[in-house]
């Protein structure tokens, strides 16, 4: 009866799995099925056991172009292999031996220039229904800085599990996990405040709400001393232990970190080297090669010493005796324990080898597995059918990403002191410095000026704020959205949302403070137009730092996004008019938009038939604003048109924005 509960879904036999496959912790369905329970009890247990999934991969190849000539180089060569359920599988190799991007590929983060098939549970894989079903924690911990544990954890469960449950059992599930994983102290704690090691459980953390059954791991010890190295391994097996695919990539592993794997896949030069049981890779190289491992030398370091060829040229022997991944002669034995067995060790707590946090094996752990992921995968479709892409709906996605970006702009004191105290400041500067200057008719060229200044200064500080913060949020997009906690057009929205009213009080506070200090015409109309074109101009410029800061890294932005606006600020009209330039380049002002903004005020300060402005001179030339506007060449502009131009440019840019921060997170996964 046991091996027949071990039956995988379609009628394909599943091998019976070691003692320490089983959940670390047992439920009372896995008691009635060793108990001998009806055939009803078997088909339960069998449901359970549908949602471990075997990744298979055979002929794998991998290229990229690089160089200058853009060149085809290999990665990847045609390897081949299989990585079980219930087992903590590690990919080792030096460095630039390939096994980022054989995870990067098998998880579905990379897939141009790749070649050859990857299984699930041997069929062909889906790779998008796949990604459902799984999760890719890298090798950089990348939270939400100014979010607690708690609240990262509320964000991951309300996006992963959607509205299949109610809060309380989110909360109940969340709860359980943090204990698990020795985080529960640390839930008023904000994630910026967390060591090496609780960032690394803090991550696995967030990618458990669903309970994937598979998770991929890029070099999970990397930056943790000895210790924490020891406890996140042991909690890694205790993931593997509870039936799910963990894989992880790994460059030189202690002799005891060593010891905790259950399969080891070596790679070099973009082949295979060694594929089994890491106690048969001594005997091994041994068959293999004749190689003997010194006595006290650490195996993983001698295979790595071997593969960087310090012993001589054996890769090559090595490849063809494991054929690329090929054989299984080396892989770990595989025995059907009796039911007495199961028992004895259940009841003596003998199920995992090694000390590690216990994680939830029960109803509510498979309730959420099913309702998450859409129900057992299969071999026919390699998962059951899903009512979308997300679990959350788009409302709900954008509902929280916007609450959560409130909380971060709150509590980061110095960025939002830093916006809002550089206006005020700058606006009082500038307001003392032009003091009572706008209706002085001898003075308009000064005004003329300091309405250009305005221009350009909401212009800069929208820019830059924009290029400086936009990029360090790219990192955490990319692991979310890849494993799939919302669409890209969700967060977008979000972020846009939440910015607007820390930029309409920076905008308005500096406008209200020049526009008064400088004594421009009081009348309500005029203000809301100039302080209305300010927050037109400030948003079109942030729109463009959010374009260049999702496109580039902070230092190439610093740098190309102020470049890119130069142009603007030539073509704006302030240095050279647009009627006394060659008629050849008049349509260059028209794509400034500086000139729009820069009109626009110019037209809110002086247009629309305003009275003669007073004159302390012995004459004023520019004592009648149109006067002033027609020799500026700004007597036939239109304000509306100005601000519809400048809206226009703001949807465009947004829309622009959008696809270049598809394309950033596109391009990262295929080239990284």
């Amino acid at each position: 009866m046991y091996d027949e509960s071990l039956q995988l879904m379609n009628g394909r036999p599943k091998r019976p799995p070691p003692l320490d496959v089983l959940p670390a912790r047992p439920t009372t369905l896995d008691l009635d099925r060793v108990d001998g329970a009806e055939a009803s009890t078997r088909s339960s247990s069998s449901s359970s056991l549908a949602r471990t999934i075997d990744l298979g991969f055979t002929e794998l190849s991998y290229s990229v172009k690089s160089g200058i000539k853009r060149e085809s180089k290999a990665i990847l060569k045609g390897v081949s292999g299989l990585f079980p359920a219930g087992e903590l599988s590690a990919i080792m190799g030096a460095s630039g031996a390939g096994k980022s991007s054989l995870m990067n590929v098998l998880a579905g983060y990379t897939t141009d220039g790749v070649t050859g098939s990857i299984t699930v549970n041997g069929a062909v894989r889906d790779t998008a229904v796949f990604r459902r079903h799984s999760c890719y924690i890298m090798q950089q911990d990348e939270l939400q800085p100014l979010l607690t544990v708690g609240e990262s954890m509320h964000v991951a469960a309300e996006l992963k599990l959607g509205q299949t449950l109610s809060r309380q059992m989110k909360q109940d599930w969340v709860n359980e996990i943090l204990d698990a994983l020795g985080l529960s102290d640390s839930k008023d704690t904000l994630a910026r405040d967390l060591s090496g090691g609780q960032r690394k459980r803090m991550a696995i953390a967030q990618e458990l709400v669903n309970n994937p059954p598979v998770m991929f791991f890029d070099e999970p010890t990397t930056g943790l001393d000895s210790s924490s190295s020891k406890q996140c391994m042991s909690l890694l097996k205790s993931l593997a232990r509870g039936g799910r695919t963990i894989v992880i990539s790994i460059h030189q592993p202690s002799a005891l970190i060593f010891e905790t794997l259950d399969q080891l896949y070596v790679m070099a030069e973009g082949r295979c080297l060694f594929r089994g049981d890491p106690r048969q890779l001594l005997p091994f190289l041994n068959h293999a090669a004749q190689l003997v491992c010194p006595q006290y030398h650490n195996p993983a370091d001698y295979i790595l010493e071997i593969s960087m060829g310090d012993f001589g040229a054996y890769n090559d022997k090595l490849v063809e005796a494991i054929q690329n991944g090929k054989c299984e002669k080396w892989k770990k034995e595989i025995y059907a324990p009796t039911p007495t067995i199961f028992k004895s060790n259940f009841s003596n707590g003998l199920t995992t080898p090694v000390r590690a946090p216990l994680l939830p094996t029960g109803p509510l752990a498979k309730m959420i597995g099913k309702l998450s992921n859409g129900g057992p995968m299969s071999v026919e479709h390699n998962a059951s059918p899903c009512t979308g892409s997300f679990s959350a709906s788009p409302w709900t996605q954008f509902y929280i990403l916007t609450r959560r970006n409130f909380y971060r702009l709150k509590r980061d004191k110095f960025l939002m002191n830093m916006r809002l105290s550089m206006h005020l400041l700058v606006g009082l500067m500038i307001g003392g410095l032009y003091y009572n200057i706008g209706n002085e008719a001898s003075n308009v060229l000064d005004n003329f000026g300091l309405i250009f200044y305005s221009v350009v200064f909401l212009m800069f500080t929208s820019l830059l704020s924009m290029i400086v913060t936009f990029p360090l949020e790219m990192p955490i997009v990319a692991r979310e959205h890849f494993n799939r906690w919302y669409s890209l057009k969700c967060y977008y929205l979000a972020v846009t949302l939440a910015d607007i009213p820390i930029q309409v009080t920076c905008s308005l506070g500096y406008s209200t403070l020049v526009y008064f200090l400088s004594a421009q015409p009081y009348e309500a109309m005029r203000f809301f137009m100039f302080s209305g074109m300010g927050l037109l101009v400030s948003f079109v410029a942030q729109s463009m730092g959010q374009m260049v800061g999702a496109g580039l890294s902070v230092e190439n932005g610093v740098f190309f996004g102020p470049l890119t606006n130069l142009p603007c600020t030539i073509f704006s009209g302030f240095f050279i008019h647009m009627k006394d330039a060659p008629k050849a380049m008049h349509w260059l002002f028209h794509t400034s938009y500086l000139k729009y903004g820069l009109e626009g005020m110019m037209l809110a300060v002086y247009g629309y038939e305003r009275k003669k402005m007073a004159c302390e001179a012995d004459y004023c030339h520019f004592r009648m604003p149109s006067k002033f506007l027609e020799a500026l060449g700004m007597d036939g502009g239109y304000y509306w048109l100005d601000a519809g131009v400048l809206l226009a440019l703001l949807v465009l840019m947004r829309l622009a924005t959008y696809f270049v921060l598809k394309w950033r997170l596109k391009h990262a996964r295929n080239f990284s």
